[in-house]
């Protein structure tokens, strides 16, 4: 039986998934002007670089001690609690699982901008895809946080797809030097897409997901 709202709230996980979903919108902005930055050629101080050092220096070491330590009070349900924490709301596993959708398209086609930081982002990465209760998401969540897993594994597909094309056409051996667009799609499905979604996978074949998130949610 789901707790009453007000009860939810007061929850410490609660709480800090909202401060992290916050963080992910103020996120959006410095790393679309640092893109825009690096995308220009222009050498210049970042007026977000305090932001930037807070994001790879504070956030995501806490995102990844935190989750790994606590994945499994998120996927634990009234009638299966799989450690001893009890177990998590489904307005909480809803809002990791918007957690893992926003940093997931932060990262996409970015990855390279996050340079010695791009191997943490990728593991929080994979932390937070281990950490998702998908059936319960797909099946009572709300449509706005059901479009967001959807409209991850449609960017896969599109990605992955671009990936084999440019293989097909061998455009890849030139890439680097040549064809900004493809390095950069390179460079993120084989840093982070193709690894990350090995271990989304894995999780959704570990837990029995498959008919809820491929099936019903498709």
């Amino acid at each position: 039986m789901e707790l009453d709202t007000s009860s939810i709230e007061k929850r410490f996980a609660f709480g800090f998934l909202q401060q992290l979903l916050r963080w992910m919108d103020i996120s959006q902005e410095f790393i679309a002007h640092l893109e825009a930055v690096v995308s220009s050629g222009r050498v210049e101080k970042s007026p977000h670089e305090q932001e930037i050092k807070f994001f790879a220096k504070i956030l995501l070491p806490l995102i990844k001690q935190y989750f790994t330590n606590h994945c499994l009070y998120f996927l634990s349900t009234p009638a299966k609690v799989l450690g001893s924490g009890g177990h998590a709301s489904n307005k909480e596993k809803e809002m990791i699982t918007s957690l893992f959708c926003k940093l997931a398209a932060l990262v996409r086609h970015r990855v390279s901008l996050f340079g010695t930081d791009a191997p943490a982002v990728v593991n929080c990465l994979h932390i937070l895809a281990r950490s998702l209760d998908a059936r319960t998401v797909m099946k009572s969540g709300p449509e706005i946080v059901k479009a967001g897993l959807r409209s991850f594994f449609e960017s896969a597909s599109e990605d992955i797809e671009k990936m084999v094309e440019n293989l097909r056409l061998g455009k890849v051996s030139q890439a680097r030097t040549q064809v900004k667009g493809v390095g950069q799609n390179l460079t993120y499905t084989t840093v982070a897409l193709l690894p990350v979604l090995t271990t989304l996978f894995q999780h959704i074949a570990q837990h029995q997901f498959g008919d809820d998130v491929i099936c019903k949610g498709s």
